[in-house]
């Protein structure tokens, strides 16, 4: 392990808040770890955090940035919006920032209507209706709805950062592996991260043994959200809470073998769900576990198998269907990096319990969600 050192000034920009508790059912095997001295994280994951929070952008800055861009006078949508940071996904997140964020007061909300014109219902509290402000700028309207001799807006200056983000992703997407790099017996922890507050990730590792169905070990991490949820992005709104969440388990005691994340491996639009984006920046074997399939299609055997391989367009197996019983819904299993399609069935299934999820990941998200003891 590399030398282990300080870096209290890249703990605080996130404001990071370390507690450590137990679920109250677990059965821990190991002794509970020392009082420690003040945070220290590893060197390279102080350098890898430092990297991956320098890469994102301010996306409410350049939200707001182009909005005051629209002229009075002038509407334009979500989705020419969302196209001008990059990702047509983001529409959503700018109708939810419009409507409930406080600092879009300061900037012409008003004048972003839907697709077809009509008003989204976006107004606000602290204004007057979005009806009324359009009107005020003798833009026309009709049954609630901007008329077609208006022109939608969309010349807008944009760096486009969520197409520097894509291509951030295609690159890290070219240097996953699907060979296993597993040992023949490996320990596995479940990682998974909740929001219980706006603006506030709570990231839970727990370290599990498949074979005695035992909890070795647990630890959750708080830190703020730099990041929105914005769908085919859920690495760069998670993985700094993970990076914090393992600078912390390292510190004390070496990481599992394998980590098992809630969210998709190479099962992903663009090949690189966060487990495999997380596994690349740490080059460690890690297995994506989703509750939802984001891409892929079942290949159809005709029989009720508990498990059930997904295909990506090019025909090749990327992952599969996993159920614990025919009785339960599947889970979508694929690796991330480090590990085999095979092999990650394999510890998926060894980790099973009694629950759809498998048992570290299932444990980690009931310890993401636990109440933080003061």
């Amino acid at each position: 392990m590399n030398q282990v050192v300080e870096t209290a000034s890249a703990l605080r920009r996130l404001r990071l808040r370390s507690t450590q508790t137990r679920i109250p059912s677990a059965i821990v095997v190991a002794p509970p770890a020392p009082k420690r001295e003040p945070i220290q994280i590893d060197n390279s994951l102080a350098k890898l955090l430092d990297q991956v929070t320098r890469l994102l952008p301010d996306l409410h800055h350049d939200l707001f940035d182009l909005l005051g861009q629209i002229p009075s006078g002038r509407v334009t949508t979500f989705g020419r919006l969302a196209a001008a940071l990059g990702d047509r996904h983001a529409a959503r997140w700018i109708a939810t920032v419009l409507r409930h964020d406080s600092r879009a007061a300061s900037v012409p909300w008003h004048r972003v209507v839907r697709l077809d014109g009509s008003l989204p219902g976006t107004s606000r509290s602290d204004s007057l209706s979005q009806k009324d402000l359009l009107l005020r700028e003798q833009i026309p309207l009709r049954d609630e709805r901007v008329m077609s001799s208006v022109d939608f807006f969309e010349d807008f200056a944009s760096s486009h950062p969520l197409l520097r983000l894509q291509e951030e992703q295609r690159q890290a997407a070219e240097r996953v592996s699907l060979h296993d790099q597993i040992p023949e017996r490996p320990t596995l922890a479940g990682i998974d991260v909740a929001y219980p507050n706006p603006g506030q990730a709570r990231a839970a590792y727990v370290e599990f043994d498949p074979r005695l169905k035992t909890v070795v070990y647990e630890r959750i991490v708080d830190s703020e959200v730099g990041f929105p949820y914005i769908t085919g992005f859920l690495s760069y709104r998670e993985i700094p809470a993970y990076l914090y969440l393992l600078a912390e388990v390292e510190a004390v005691r070496p990481l599992a073998d394998v980590l098992l994340v809630d969210g998709s491996g190479v099962l992903h639009p663009r090949g690189i769900g966060i487990a495999a984006h997380l596994g690349v920046l740490l080059d460690r074997p890690t297995i994506g576990v989703s509750k939802k399939l984001l891409h892929g299609s079942l290949v159809d055997r005709g029989d009720d198998s508990l498990v059930v391989d997904i295909a990506a367009e090019s025909r090749e197996i990327r992952g599969a269907a996993v159920k614990v019983t025919r009785d339960n819904k599947p889970i979508y299993v694929s690796p991330g990096h480090g590990c085999s399609v095979e092999r990650a069935i394999d510890l998926v299934q060894l980790s099973f319990a009694t629950h759809r999820l498998p048992e570290p990941v299932y444990l980690a998200d009931r310890l993401s969600k636990a109440r933080s003891p003061l």
